[in-house]
């Protein structure tokens, strides 16, 4: 349930519950890997950028997914007012574009955060193997949805949760996919003003936060 949902079908939903719901944000597991995608004979094209660099545009036409190997990137889009508005950090092993499945174009700016290496699967490609492949479509299917329900759970904690539970909920995100916690340092390292941004906390909130995480995980 969220809270776009809250007032529908006279369901009444205590504030306990969306913060219960908001607790675990939804990882999509489930998503093809690259070897997968490669056993389904997908065109694949290896691609390298640097610090700084768009992966995406929003607005670029839409032809491939890509699968992050190495690095951290952000996805975000201007405001109304021209600011550049955060909506999400990614890591190695996450599928970019999907957000754009079904559309023929880019929905979000994609930026590299420091160097990246990604596997580019065409979208045509992809296509071709789900018609001869069902349960590569299936999961790409649910990989899809598993992105929508990510966006709208941090939606809901932006809302309900304190904003020592936002630090906690995206820090513990950010590690289940990085059992070394080389990225989560990385990241912490070189985008610390953008999540404390991303997340609705202060500076100093965010900087208290990292010093009370264990050893390993400390930038």
């Amino acid at each position: 349930m969220f809270p776009d949902e809250l007032s529908t079908r006279g369901n009444a939903v205590s504030t306990s519950q969306v913060k219960s719901n908001a607790a675990v944000a939804p990882v999509p597991w489930d998503m093809p890997t690259k070897a997968q995608l490669l056993e389904c004979h997908c065109a694949c094209e290896r691609r390298e950028f640097r610090r700084g660099d768009y992966i995406f545009r929003r607005g670029e036409p839409f032809q491939a997914l890509c699968i992050l190997d190495e690095g951290i990137v952000k996805k975000s889009l201007a405001g109304i007012d021209g600011v550049e508005i955060t909506r999400s950090f990614r890591v190695a092993g996450d599928i970019l574009g999907l957000d754009s499945m079904g559309s023929s174009i880019h929905q979000f700016d994609v930026r590299a955060l420091c160097n990246v290496s990604l596997s580019e699967f065409r979208y045509s490609s992809i296509l071709a193997a789900c018609s001869r492949n069902q349960a590569l479509g299936d999961r790409l299917t649910r990989a899809k949805a598993s992105e929508i329900m990510r966006f709208r759970c941090w939606l809901t904690a932006m809302q309900v949760l304190r904003a020592t539970e936002r630090i906690g909920l995206f820090l513990r995100e950010i590690s289940l996919h990085d059992h070394t916690h080389c990225l989560t340092r990385a990241l912490l390292r070189r985008s610390r003003r953008e999540i404390s941004r991303f997340l609705g906390v202060s500076s100093r909130q965010f900087t208290e936060s990292l010093q009370q995480l264990p050893p390993g995980m400390a930038p």
